[in-house]
């Protein structure tokens, strides 16, 4: 019977949330960016909101699926060193780079709460949206941890090999 660490459950937690929500931003996006056009060309009376909401939708579209990408590791890899290393030398480099992805996700946590806390210390609001920007800016610091945790997970199981 195998047993499942805390970590690999919050890993699948994540792997589960951040997939339901990429799917929701897209759907989003789709039917926000659809309305526009429609409003746009169709009634000749463009939406104010949209250009504002979809921008926004977009920015947590491409923070949150580098996060789950990275996550389901699908991501971009450069692998010119890599062949030519044999198996003891490509664990290193392997636990190398997941640490210094590590250590840019804690630049990302730590400045996207400042960035998101600045925010809303100074009442930001978005123009047509009336929303925080400091809610806005949150997908950030969630970016972050969300590459931590994967990052953590990934050496521990490069540990394991």
């Amino acid at each position: 019977m195998k047993t499942t660490s805390p970590l690999s459950s919050l890993v699948y937690f994540m792997n589960k949330t951040l997939g339901g929500i990429i799917v929701m931003i897209m759907s989003s996006l789709l039917l926000i960016v659809g309305w526009q056009v429609f409003s746009r060309y169709i009634l000749s009376n463009p939406s104010t909101l949209t250009e504002e909401s979809s921008r926004f939708l977009l920015m947590w579209l491409g923070l949150l699926g580098g996060a789950y990408t990275f996550g389901q590791k699908k991501h971009l890899a450069i692998d010119i060193l890599t062949p030519n290393l044999n198996h003891k030398n490509k664990k290193k480099l392997q636990i190398f780079i997941l640490f210094l992805i590590s250590f840019f996700a804690l630049i990302l946590i730590i400045g996207g709460i400042g960035l998101s806390l600045n925010a809303f210390e100074l009442n930001q609001i978005t123009p047509s949206l009336a929303l925080p920007m400091g809610f806005i800016y949150s997908v950030v610091p969630i970016s972050g941890l969300s590459i931590l945790i994967y990052s953590i997970s990934f050496l521990l199981e490069e540990e394991n090999k």
